[in-house]
């Protein structure tokens, strides 16, 4: 009752569920094919991950919420023990990770109590640490020069939606994240401020790309298009 009326007339983009086709579309531009598999199904049958050499998993901004007034009660975890457990066995295998999400270091450590267990699994599985929440207010982010030649797009810009509008969410509190050893490095920088925004890892015997932001919140198709591209080239060697 307290809130402003600037938008109470306006249809405001809210959660479409139509992200693999977003992702997919993507992916069969850069050549590849896809199926699409809730996390609940992975988890429950982590098995059914071998048949793929890469995972894409779309995270958007799921983070931990509290069920009603009870703080002790959580839902909505970013990476829950099940599906730790599933993207371990499946790197362990030689499987290769795409992660994108607005919290996937927030959820993690900016807890009253961080997860130890989910940091020691984001560090030493996919490569990365947390460095900041609330990254960017204006939604660019750049790519950097790396050693890995699928991402040698320096300059390159990205764009994803940080307001309300039709059609899209916003992303207001993307994070930002790092390498969490030499095994990796920074791809993409948020334009306002130069905070590392993506990251990639080769590893030892698998590749893993890590993003602060929501890949299905990128505004531009062709800049959806670049990145599955890169991505994918990196993930899978080529």
């Amino acid at each position: 009752g307290a809130c402003r009326s600037n938008h109470e007339t306006e249809t405001v983009g809210g959660n479409t569920f139509d992200y693999p086709s977003v992702h997919g579309a993507s992916v069969l531009a850069a050549g590849y094919s896809f199926v699409s598999s809730s996390v609940r199904a992975v988890e429950q049958t982590p098995s059914i991950l071998t048949a793929y050499p890469a995972v894409d998993l779309i995270l958007g901004k799921q983070k931990q919420t509290p069920t009603g007034r009870d703080t002790t009660r959580l839902r909505y975890a970013a990476f829950t023990p099940a599906l730790r457990a599933a993207l371990t066995a499946y790197t362990g295998r030689g499987g290769n990770v795409l992660v994108t999400g607005a919290f996937v270091g927030s959820d993690i450590w900016d807890r009253y109590a961080p997860d130890a267990e989910a940091i020691r699994f984001a560090r030493n599985v996919l490569g990365y640490e947390w460095v900041d929440g609330q990254a960017t207010l204006s939604g660019k982010a750049y790519s950097v020069a790396t050693t890995a030649d699928a991402f040698r797009l320096a300059g390159t810009a990205f764009t994803f939606n940080t307001l309300l509008r039709p059609g899209q969410y916003a992303v207001e509190s993307p994070d930002a994240v790092r390498a969490s050893d030499a095994s990796g490095a920074t791809f993409l920088r948020y334009s306002e401020n130069n905070i590392p925004a993506g990251v990639l890892s080769r590893r030892g015997g698998y590749n893993t790309v890590v993003t602060g932001f929501p890949f299905e919140a990128m505004t531009v198709a062709g800049e959806r298009d670049a990145f599955m591209t890169a991505a994918l080239q990196f993930l899978l060697g080529q």
